[in-house]
This record gives C-alpha cells, sequence and structure tokens, in this order.
C-alpha cells in the first residue's frame, strides 16, 4: 500500500503490522508532513456493533489521556465503512524486542523503564482508567529514550470494566492476574501483576509463568504459591525482589495499592540514571561496553 493517498489528510506508507482487531501502518499526515500511526478496523469488524464501540472507545479513552510516558492521539474518522484511528508515530523499537536483543536487561534499567511504565500507567488509573493488556509488546522505547504505553484497544473506565467469563480471553492471557483469568472484578492491582510479569521479564529475559503451552502457562498464573526465580543476590538486589514479589502477589488486595506507591519505594533506590544514559544503553549498547572496559 506504498503512497497509497487514501485520504486528503492521510498517507499511507507501509504495513508495519496485523492483529487480530485492526492492521497498523505507518502513514504521513499530510498537511503536517509529519510521521504518524494509522491504524485500522479490519473491515469485516465494521459490520460488528462490539468491535466498532471498542474501537470508538479506545480513541476516546486515548482522547483523555495526554502524558509523556503515553501514546499520543492525533485523531479519528471514518472513510467509507471503514474505521481509523491515527496515533504518534514512536520511532524506535517495543520492549519485547530490547528484551529479545539482550536477553536480560540489568537492573538500574529495569527500574527505570518500571520508573517510566509507572508514571503513564499512574495517569491512566488517575483517570479512573484500567489498560487490561499490559506486556512488553505495548511498551515503546523511542530513540530518545522515552518509554511510552501503547494499545489500549482492551481498556476500559474502572468504574464499567466488564466480568470476561472464565475460559474466555481478550488480550494475552500469559500477562494477566489470577483474577482476570478467572473473570473477577479488576482493578488498578491488576494492570500492576501484569506490569510485573513484564518487569520480571526484563531481569530475566522470559516471563516467569512460562509452561511449554497456554494451558500449563495460565495454570502456572493461577496456582503459584510464591515467586521461585533465583536471582543472583550480586545482580539484583533483595530489595528489587521483594518489589517485584509484591506486584506479583497472588493476592491482589496485598499487592501495591497504586502506581504512587510503587513510584515512592522505587525513589528510594540509589541505582539511578539518566535520559541519556538510559538511550545509549537501549541504542548504543557497544559504545557502552568499550568505555566501561
Amino acid at each position: 500500500m506504498s503512497n497509497n493517498r487514501h485520504d486528503e489528510k492521510y498517507q499511507i506508507l507501509e504495513t508495519i503490522a496485523t492483529g487480530g482487531m485492526a492492521t497498523i501502518y505507518k502513514g504521513v499526515q499530510i498537511s503536517l508532513n509529519r510521521e504518524v500511526v494509522i491504524k485500522k478496523l479490519h473491515p469485516h469488524l465494521s459490520e460488528d456493533a462490539n468491535f466498532v464501540k471498542r474501537f470508538r472507545r479506545e480513541a476516546a479513552l486515548l482522547g483523555k489521556l495526554q502524558h509523556e510516558n503515553i501514546v499520543g492521539i492525533f485523531d479519528f474518522y471514518e472513510k467509507e465503512g471503514d474505521k481509523f484511528i491515527v496515533l504518534e508515530y514512536i520511532k524506535g523499537r517495543s520492549l519485547k524486542q530490547i528484551v529479545k536483543d539482550k536477553r536480560k536487561i540489568p537492573v538500574k534499567f529495569a527500574l527505570y523503564i518500571l520508573n517510566e511504565v509507572l508514571k503513564g500507567l499512574n495517569h491512566v488509573h488517575k483517570n479512573n482508567i484500567l489498560h487490561r493488556d499490559l506486556k512488553p509488546d505495548n511498551i515503546m522505547i523511542s530513540d530518545e529514550g522515552v518509554v511510552k504505553l501503547t494499545d489500549f484497544g482492551l481498556a476500559f473506565g474502572s468504574e464499567s470494566v466488564n466480568v470476561t467469563n472464565p475460559g474466555t480471553y481478550m488480550g494475552t492471557p500469559a500477562y494477566f492476574p489470577p483474577e482476570q483469568l478467572t473473570g473477577k472484578q479488576l482493578s488498578v492491582a491488576s494492570d500492576i501483576f501484569s506490569l510485573g510479569i513484564t518487569f520480571a521479564e526484563m531481569l530475566t529475559g522470559k516471563n516467569p509463568f512460562e509452561g511449554k503451552d497456554q494451558f500449563e502457562t495460565i495454570n502456572n498464573i493461577l496456582y503459584f504459591q510464591s515467586l521461585n526465580i533465583d536471582f543472583n543476590a550480586e545482580e539484583v538486589p533483595q530489595v528489587v525482589v521483594d518489589i517485584l514479589k509484591a506486584m506479583l502477589n497472588r493476592d491482589s488486595a496485598k499487592r501495591p495499592k497504586s502506581g504512587d506507591d510503587l513510584l515512592a519505594v522505587l525513589s528510594q533506590l540509589e541505582s539511578r540514571i539518566t535520559k541519556e544514559e538510559f538511550r545509549e544503553f537501549i541504542f548504543d549498547t557497544q559504545r557502552v561496553v568499550e568505555r566501561l572496559e
């Protein structure tokens, strides 16, 4: 679809990805010559009132969220029955790609990412919204070292979160808290659990509940008694392990109550780095290694 000027406002350049609900394109906003992301609801879903409602809700929720650590929304429009959301284009990589590339992320850089995600997530929660699909794929890191939460396709106003029937899942169950898998009421603590899985994956290179198949992974989340990760004490201090275990408590009432609570704990830790140091590690690891040597 290269050079496809499908609208007087936007030009589609290339396909970035295709998901279960939408196709994601890189495009240009013609009037400003600005790179954008154009998210198009699949045509066959445009006939389904529930999917259209969810797509519109994603745009409306993003419209309420203006924060450095959350992807920005520019527009929502319809053309010949198709529905489109126009988003900020983030030149960079997803956290999933970075973990895959680096195997695991040193603790001070993982803490930096956690801190930045929490600032964005805190803003989401203070607007009475739950993300409901936190995972490394939905965290982008720009070439400037800015960490951004993306993909609000499953987000809901916290006052109207629907309870999903057990056994039917929207999103990625490998990052769901136990209450989401069993169809119970969700809360801020549910997003914190999903972020805890993501934090563990940063530190270890893998999802701590990962099984040989989806059934075993879900089973691990539902029935684990305590987090069983053997951290090297020199690499990961006990205080960091304690933070992770608190985020991954099976009992949602015993998890941190809010992003503010976690940010307050993180602010007490000594391993602080600058955005430039973080950017250099993410995108120029070899130079960092050479400097250390």
